[in-house]
């Protein structure tokens, strides 16, 4: 099925937050374990896994619309050498993407892709689950100390 060329545009956009959000929580997974955060080195691999689900379903929709994927770029990644600021972070880069799917939602009902428009609010609605968890995690922070 030949896709519209903004529509297209705006998934790979998507894909590229996805896979700059790999990278970055593979890292601060790494790194909390190393700091003895476990379980926030738990979470974060918990991310990775759903960030690398909703690359997959994003290339997957490239390719039905006869696109081509953009897997060669990549976003600036952050990481931080603190559990702390690597929450603050994920904090950052979830408000990004669903301000991006957000704007991915516009564009596919611009030009009437609704299934554009469907898989990005179910990855909108699980991004800003994650964002609930990491806040909380931060809130649990700030008021008993590390975690």
């Amino acid at each position: 099925m030949k896709g519209n060329v903004e529509v297209i545009a705006t998934l790979n956009d998507r894909l590229i937050e996805q896979h700059t959000s790999i990278v970055q929580f593979a890292t601060h997974s790494f790194l909390c374990r190393k700091l003895g955060y476990t379980d926030v080195a738990d979470y974060f691999k918990y991310l990775v896994h759903e960030s690398s689900e909703a690359l997959s379903k994003i290339m997957e929709r490239i390719l039905f619309l006869d696109g081509l994927t953009s897997l060669e770029k990549m976003n600036e990644v952050t990481i931080s050498e603190t559990m702390e600021g690597a929450l603050e972070l994920a904090s950052l880069d979830k408000l990004s993407v669903i301000a991006g799917c957000s704007e991915g939602i516009d564009v596919a009902l611009k030009f009437k892709d609704y299934g554009t428009r469907y898989l990005l609010e179910k990855i909108l609605i699980e991004e800003d689950k994650h964002l609930s968890t990491i806040e909380t995690k931060m809130t649990q922070i700030t008021q008993r100390g590390a975690l």
